[in-house]
């Protein structure tokens, strides 16, 4: 029985049926095949495998945070302000010690900014700063005080008033005795002409027999002396526009002394008033420490009274009130630095606030510098439209500069498309 099981095993109807498997294995294996080409070839497709550029980001505010150093060496004298504290701009925050005493030195600053020579308002103001302590300034402070002390001498004198007083006087007597002499010149020459008419008549008298020669020769010599007169107011008069005309030129010199020692003194007090403000913005640049902008306050160490301080060291942080819009800045290496272009997309990776639970930020390419810098790099500024918004929708809110890693898509390419371009590489070199 054994023997005939195996005899039919061996048979070739049964061997056919072994060695040839059915036609619908062949036909769904080749299907499933095709199928999963095609998934393949239609994923290629589907799948982004996008072209990136990545650095490392800095983000901060629109406007920066502001870092206060440290431009001397020395103690701090005081601290006016707390950490965490808000403050607005141009607040002081704190000084190093030096010789000068800092309220003097702000008080001289408030009056010297109030100054205006044209108006005398001040000036009481300017003669109560006695006894200041200004250090370094001092020197430059007593120059001042004797520049505005000889411009309101000058202005309370008034010193070319009475020559100018005098000489207007004096110039209008002279007009004066020149309106009489040329009265009398007039009278003179009616007088004059009627006389030449009267010797006319002794004259004729004279010819006549009527009078005698000794009276017409005393009538001519009073004629005479009366030609004279008349030449002798001419002269006068003369004399007396020319003496008008100098002192109208005296005048003049007076005015244009007055006007000239007015400007000097004047130019005087204003250059020193420059020199006093430049030399107490100098001592502001070295001893005070003060922001520029307004915000939140952060010590970078733990500062306190009497601590060393060295040129250089940033004491202070201010973290801007409108910390809202923010952007990021970074250094992108020379390679494939020609793919940059603005508005690309941009993902942030926060060193802070890990991305596989916080998620990524999202930003686009503002601004790309068009000369690399001395290391070679290009600085390229980034702005974020969602804010400090993760892709997860968390709010991180914004108390620092944060780090992160910035991926810049250049290209948005397919594993297809990247597949092709380095086949067209290949073929074309």
């Amino acid at each position: 029985m054994k023997n005939k099981n195996n005899l039919k095993l061996r048979s070739e109807e049964v061997r056919e049926i072994l060695t040839k498997p059915p036609s619908w294995i062949i036909r769904s294996g080749m299907s499933l095949v095709f199928l999963f080409f095609t998934i393949i070839f239609t994923l290629s497709f589907i799948i982004k495998y996008p072209d990136l550029i990545k650095s490392n980001v800095v983000i901060s505010t629109s406007t920066p945070i502001e870092q206060v150093l440290a431009k001397q060496s020395g103690p701090l004298d005081k601290i006016y302000v707390k950490n965490g504290e808000q403050i607005s701009p141009n607040q002081k925050l704190g000084i190093i010690r030096n010789t000068a005493n800092t309220d003097h030195v702000l008080k001289l600053k408030r009056i010297i900014y109030k100054i205006d020579i044209n108006s005398s308002n001040n000036f009481d103001a300017i003669d109560s700063l006695t006894k200041l302590s200004l250090g370094e300034i001092e020197d430059e402070f007593i120059s001042f005080k004797k520049s505005i002390s000889d411009f309101k001498l000058f202005k309370d004198l008034n010193p070319f008033a009475n020559q100018l007083q005098s000489q207007q006087t004096s110039l209008e007597e002279i007009k004066k005795q020149l309106s009489y002499q040329e009265r009398l010149k007039s009278l003179q020459k009616r007088e004059y002409n009627l006389e030449k008419i009267n010797l006319q008549r002794h004259k004729t008298l004279l010819d006549k027999g009527v009078i005698s020669k000794m009276d017409y020769e005393r009538r001519e010599l009073e004629f005479i002396q009366m030609e004279r007169k008349i030449n002798q107011i001419s002269i006068t008069i003369s004399q007396m526009k020319e003496a008008i005309s100098n002192a109208n030129h005296k005048l003049i010199d007076i005015q244009i002394n007055r006007r000239e020692s007015q400007d000097r003194i004047s130019k005087n007090l204003i250059h020193s008033i420059e020199i006093l403000k430049n030399k107490i913005k100098d001592w502001e640049y070295k001893y005070l420490l003060k922001s520029t902008i307004g915000g939140t306050v952060s010590f970078q160490e733990y500062w306190a009274k009497n601590q060393n301080v060295k040129s250089g060291d940033i004491i202070f942080s201010i973290l801007p009130k409108n910390n809202k819009e923010l952007v990021g800045k970074l250094t992108v290496p020379s390679n494939n630095s020609g793919k940059l272009l603005p508005n690309q997309k941009v993902i942030i990776k926060l060193n802070n606030y890990p991305y596989q639970q916080y998620g990524i930020l999202v930003g686009k390419v503002l601004n790309i510098a068009i000369s690399p810098n001395k290391d070679g790099n290009y600085l390229v500024y980034i702005n974020l439209p969602q804010g400090n918004v993760t892709s997860h929708g968390i709010n991180i809110g914004y108390d620092q500069e944060m780090l992160g890693l910035a991926e810049i898509i250049t290209e948005d390419l397919s594993v297809a498309e990247r597949i092709f371009y380095r086949m067209k590489s290949l073929f074309q070199y």
